[in-house]
């Protein structure tokens, strides 16, 4: 679990922040993607990027429908919805937010493939889009080395099932 967004290990964090960035708020750097419409000292403000101390304001929740089938399989949906709520946007959801669930629990992003050897990836995890899925059965295409960054790797965090996410299709 990351120390600092439980939703994403500490590791992962590298490909999610926008080192060049400044929060919109507060001016620290780096920033996350986590387009909002927040309240800010008293003023509604419409922000793009902000800080791991900012996201985690009350009034800094990004507010979407696109979590509502990844929550209906959470056996606390509150909680999670919550922690989602507070959790930057990753780069690897290109299309729409469909986080993977085991255990009845939101599982933690771990970050994206780092070696070109893609052939290995649904061999090796289960394949995520709107639930578990067969990918080379779904989908019967090869994952390509150019897609890396568009692949999402995920692990639960109580049974250690591990998966992938790809939306480039």
């Amino acid at each position: 679990m990351g120390s600092i967004f439980s939703l994403i290990t500490d590791e992962a964090l590298d490909i999610c922040e926008y080192k060049d960035y400044h929060c919109d708020l507060c001016s620290s750097k780096p920033a996350f993607s986590h387009c909002v419409e927040t309240k800010y000292e008293g003023e509604d403000r419409e922000v793009d990027f902000l800080c791991a101390s900012c996201i985690k304001l009350e009034d800094s929740k990004q507010i979407t429908d696109e979590w509502e089938f990844s929550l209906s399989l959470c056996q606390n949906s509150n909680s999670s919805k919550l922690e989602l709520e507070h959790t930057p946007k990753l780069p690897c959801f290109i299309q729409e937010i469909d986080w993977p669930v085991c255990c009845g629990e939101l599982c933690e992003f771990e970050g994206v493939p780092s070696s070109s050897d893609t052939e290995q990836i649904p061999k090796l995890r289960r394949f995520w889009f709107h639930g578990v899925k067969n990918y080379n059965k779904e989908y019967g295409c090869s994952l390509k080395s150019e897609f890396l960054k568009d692949i999402g790797f995920f692990r639960c965090n109580i049974c250690s099932s591990k998966y992938f996410t790809f939306q480039f299709m």
